[in-house]
């Protein structure tokens, strides 16, 4: 059918149901105001289908929510902690998406908790975001690799701290350990931790004593017990801590504001323990390991340098060898040349010298007749008296 039998459609873009789907996809799906949000309401048509996915409604009195959570975020406990029913009070977090074949919106959730305690989960909501605005959460320090001292704040008679301790001593039993005690839990918790981690910075700063590292712990437990790690004057103590902090508090699926502050957050108590300090035998085997590498490259290093060295003496001894040849062979020639000054040499050749009082005659001008002379010959003088001379005439 032409579109022009219809009227009013000629100027306008018709869409298929796939594109006016896929637009209201798009709307909905940017919208930053409808990614990871958390809504609360209770379980309903709840299913969980063997390929793992759940698909569930949730509503109020007012309202329902169609609502899909897949098997990745479904099987891992951080997401999902327990065994969701029908009637469950919850609180869940996701995205709006739309399922294009049906043409319907729902929650994609990625986060399921009870709302048991929905007003402690709401604080520790709106005061993660408070925190996490201020930069509390950006603030991450090195934890020292080799620390000497470290300070533990935890309870004195709690199973955490006797896991941190036996740690310690089994991975690095140089380590010195400082325990300051606190409470942790229930009303008193709060100012408790502070004063401990104040402490430990006090300690640092007025008597000088270095403490590399602190580890903040205690076990497992509810979200009120666990309550007072999530105060913000713990977590302000944590950020203004001048001694890196590690967090150990609750088990694995257990987050509170702690872990978000301190520079590095831990599990459980004894896995901050092993972050916090290295295995004294692994790295001495790391050592010895390097010390026999060193010694092998160093004894190749000198091997390679004596090699060199021999070839320099034997190349210089044979400079030399030619060297003093050819001084030997120039000192020859002086000595020839020597020896053919030499005056016993030369009366040897069949000459005499003349002599007068004691002085060789060079010219015979210095002669009177009458003078007695000495002359020298190779073998034997005698002695005679001028008679006469005769002087070289000018030629």
């Amino acid at each position: 059918m032409k579109l022009n039998n219809f009227s009013g459609t000629e100027d306008k873009k018709i869409l298929s149901v796939a594109e006016l789907t896929f637009s209201i996809k798009k709307i909905l799906e940017t919208n930053q105001d409808l990614n990871d949000i958390w809504v609360k309401g209770e379980l309903s048509n709840f299913t969980k289908h063997g390929s793992g996915h759940l698909y569930f409604s949730i509503k109020d009195e007012h309202s329902q929510l169609s609502c899909v959570m897949f098997r990745r975020a479904a099987g891992n406990k951080k997401c999902l902690n327990f065994e969701p029913k029908h009637g469950d009070k919850v609180i869940v977090k996701g995205s709006i998406t739309v399922y294009e074949v049906r043409g319907s919106y729902q929650l994609l959730v990625t986060e399921m908790k009870k709302d048991g305690l929905g007003e402690l989960h709401k604080k520790f909501l709106e005061l993660k975001e408070k925190l996490g605005k201020e930069g509390l959460f950006d603030q991450k320090r090195l934890i020292p690799s080799f620390p000497k001292v470290i300070g533990i704040v935890s309870s004195p008679t709690s199973a955490a701290l006797q896991d941190i301790l036996n740690t310690i001593r089994r991975r690095f039993p140089c380590v010195k350990a400082i325990i300051a005690p606190a409470i942790v839990q229930g009303e008193a918790g709060t100012s408790s931790i502070v004063k401990a981690i104040n402490a430990l910075n006090r300690l640092n700063e007025e008597h000088h004593q270095k403490i590399d590292t602190i580890i903040i712990a205690r076990g497992g437990g509810s979200l009120e017990d666990l309550w007072c790690f999530n105060e913000e004057p713990v977590a302000r103590a944590i950020y203004n801590s001048k001694i890196p902090i590690i967090s150990g508090v609750g088990h694995e699926t257990d987050f509170t504001i702690t872990d978000f502050v301190a520079d590095l957050r831990a599990p459980t108590p004894t896995a901050a323990a092993e972050q916090a300090v290295p295995v004294r035998d692994d790295w001495i085997y790391t050592l010895k390991d390097y010390q026999k590498t060193f010694t092998r490259h160093l004894e190749n290093f000198v091997g390679n340098r004596q090699q060199q060295l021999d070839h320099l003496i034997t190349q210089l001894l044979a400079e030399m060898k030619l060297l003093l040849q050819a001084k030997k062979e120039k000192l020859n020639i002086l000595q020839s040349k020597l020896q053919g000054l030499n005056v016993d040499a030369t009366l040897r050749r069949g000459f005499s010298v003349t002599m007068k009082n004691g002085k060789v005659v060079k010219n015979v001008n210095v002669l009177n007749e009458g003078d007695d002379l000495k002359t020298i010959l190779a073998e034997g003088e005698f002695i005679s008296k001028l008679l006469n001379k005769t002087e070289e005439k000018n030629k």
